[in-house]
């Protein structure tokens, strides 16, 4: 993939994670401890982030780099929502993870029953 198209893909990636967990682009810059003008650099794919930079967002996001750089396929769009619930599920108790899965898991029966 050509640098140009993989940088708008990280920055869209940025901005749908963002915006699914409803953080301003300020407040992703303190969490991430970077500039809020580069925070807008990278959501709009002008800005060339180093391998810390972007270790530095996933952290902020509260995602491992593996998850983070889980970009979406050609043809598929980003789940930003999706990866905002996992991350907060993987930050509850055993317990509640537990019955957070089984809830879930009916629900996902349910919808397909219907």
């Amino acid at each position: 993939m050509e640098a140009e198209k993989l940088l708008k893909l990280l920055g869209e990636h940025v901005r749908n994670l963002r915006k699914a967990r409803k953080l301003s682009q300020e407040r992703l810059a303190e969490l991430s401890d970077l500039h809020p003008t580069y925070i807008s650099d990278i959501e709009r794919g002008k800005a060339n982030l180093s391998f810390c930079a972007v270790d530095t967002l996933a952290q902020a996001f509260g995602l491992s780099l593996a998850e983070f750089v889980d970009l979406p396929q050609k043809g598929k769009s980003a789940d930003g929502e999706l990866l905002a619930i996992y991350s907060e599920v993987k930050q509850l108790d055993s317990r509640r993870r537990k019955a957070f899965t089984a809830v879930a898991r009916a629900l996902i029966a349910e919808i397909r029953g219907l």
